[in-house]
């Protein structure tokens, strides 16, 4: 299911680019598989959506976080960032 959402993600919305699809979908069907927006919960479930059992929960943890503060960052000003470039840009919200 994963791999179709991204392939067809990725062919009609390119200007997101591959990576973002790829985070913005485990982040999606994590939440929805873990049935809580809790990053700790959902960080487990990470492996097994992407088919990647060799990474750890912390390193998808660590993923999921670098993704959202990517995204707010922009948005709330927040000066923290370590996950350039940036999405919003890429999109052209700013």
């Amino acid at each position: 299911m994963f791999n179709s959402l991204h392939s067809k993600l990725t062919q009609e919305f390119p200007k997101w680019g591959k990576a973002c699809w790829k985070n913005v979908l485990a982040l999606s069907l994590g939440i929805i598989r873990k049935g809580t927006v809790c990053l700790n919960k959902v960080k487990d479930s990470i492996g097994s959506i992407l088919d990647n059992q060799r990474t750890s929960a912390s390193g998808h943890y660590k993923r999921l976080t670098a993704y959202l503060r990517n995204i707010l960052t922009p948005i709330y000003g927040v000066i923290y960032c370590n996950y350039p470039p940036c999405i919003c840009t890429k999109v052209g919200i700013f």
